[in-house]
């Protein structure tokens, strides 16, 4: 991720927020400045980047991870949906939109160096409560989900991993990140969230 393994929050067009998110790590925006960042701060603990040399570099770093992780050859399928199933390390594709319900355990095989991949050219959408266990060593900043559209975190959701988002991002009420969001070409929306990069 480069500079953008920084960020808890990076868009293209706008951030809002909504309620006592808490970001922790900083937040950038570009081309969009200030004036598309919305209910920030309080709520953060790092810099807003908005519009600058910075919030660019971000963006840049970020599209690149999304190139890489979508040029990656996939090891195994992903089912239309994750839940209450076990990953091990690899990279997994998609045929169209994930949906996420219930827990989904990521086992890193006692390896800390363990990276897992979902590649989802369509959405990735969570079920209200859903979550993301780590298990064995596996780490959330090995953790990538490339999407080819939009992700939307239903309410509750406790989520592991970057979402590289190639559209825009929404978080319902009372979801938690560990890990960056980005909407590389769209907005992000968040409701009394927290997102530790």
């Amino acid at each position: 991720l480069g500079t953008a393994s920084q960020y808890g929050l990076i868009a293209n067009t706008a951030i809002t927020n909504t309620g006592n998110t808490v970001i922790n790590g900083l937040i950038g925006i570009y081309p969009n400045d200030i004036n598309s960042v919305t209910g920030f701060p309080p709520g953060t603990s790092g810099t807003i980047n908005a519009g600058n040399d910075a919030a660019n570099l971000a963006v840049q770093d970020a599209q690149a991870a999304y190139n890489t992780a979508a040029g990656l050859t996939p090891t195994a399928a992903i089912p239309a949906d994750t839940g209450n199933q076990i990953f091990t390390p690899g990279v997994y594709n998609a045929d169209a939109d994930v949906t996420m319900t219930g827990t989904t355990v990521l086992d890193g095989q006692n390896d800390p160096n363990s990276l897992f991949v979902f590649q989802i050219p369509g959405n990735l959408a969570t079920a209200a409560g859903s979550s993301i266990v780590l298990i064995n060593g596996a780490r959330a900043c090995n953790v990538f989900f490339q999407v080819g559209d939009s992700a939307t975190l239903g309410a509750g959701t406790m989520f592991v991993g970057n979402i590289l988002a190639q559209n825009s991002a929404s978080l319902g009420s009372g979801a938690t990140v560990d890990g960056g969001v980005i909407g590389l070409n769209g907005a992000i929306t968040l409701v009394n969230d927290t997102v530790t990069a």
